[in-house]
């Protein structure tokens, strides 16, 4: 795909995310897209290719993360102190007990031989 074409696709999959997550709360919507449209106008005058590339790998980023971690609230009428989520089937769901688990990193194993500091640093760095 061209790049002139991948900037559309990705203007537009903004759009249409912004347009589904937002649905029915106008103030929200109408911020979300002047700021896509604001930020696409201004990297208009981009040229080099690997700087579209760059803006289109972010702008995936920032879809993905609209549609799989953004929640919204939506405010009962009945009890002002409640609130309802508006998840829907792309939402990440997931637990607070894996939340709180520490991450491990794995490890590289070891090979080759170990080096081992020199024990005699005395006499190479001009000492006694």
């Amino acid at each position: 795909m061209s790049q002139p074409a991948a900037v559309l696709q990705s203007y537009r999959n903004l759009l249409r995310s912004c347009k589904y997550l937002f649905a029915n709360d106008v103030p929200r919507l109408t911020a979300a897209l002047a700021e896509i449209r604001t930020r696409f106008h201004s990297d208009k005058s981009l040229s080099e290719p690997e700087e579209i590339a760059e803006k289109l790998q972010l702008a995936k980023d920032v879809n993905i993360i609209l549609r799989q971690n953004v929640v919204q609230g939506v405010q009962d009428s009945a009890d002002p102190n409640k609130y309802h989520l508006k998840i829907h089937k792309e939402t990440e769901l997931g637990y607070n007990d894996t939340v709180k688990e520490p991450k491990i990193t794995p490890q590289k194993p070891i090979t080759g031989k170990s080096k081992r500091a020199p024990t005699n640093l005395g006499s190479r760095c001009g000492g006694h």
